[in-house]
C-alpha cells in the first residue's frame, strides 16, 4: 500500500505469494513492480504487510519514499 497525508493512494495485493522470493534461511524478499508512473512528485509511505497462513500471524513494516 502507498500512502500520501495518511491516506492510501495505491494498493497492491499478492493473495497467491507470487512476488516473495526466499533468500536465504528464514528469509524472503518481496518483488513486485509499483505503478508509480501515475503517482505526483512528493513524499509517500510505503507499508508494506505480510500475512503468514500457517501460522495465523501478520507482520508490517513502513518506509518514507521522495517520489521525484
Amino acid at each position: 500500500q502507498i500512502l500520501r497525508d495518511g491516506q492510501p493512494v495505491l494498493d497492491v495485493e499478492d493473495t497467491a505469494g507470487s512476488s516473495v522470493r526466499p533468500s536465504g534461511r528464514d528469509r524472503y524478499v518481496f518483488v513486485k513492480g509499483l505503478p508509480l508512473a501515475d503517482l505526483a512528485t512528493g513524499r509517500y509511505q510505503l507499508k508494506v504487510t505480510v500475512q503468514d497462513g500457517v501460522a495465523e500471524r501478520s507482520a508490517t513494516s513502513t518506509a518514507w519514499v521522495e517520489l521525484r
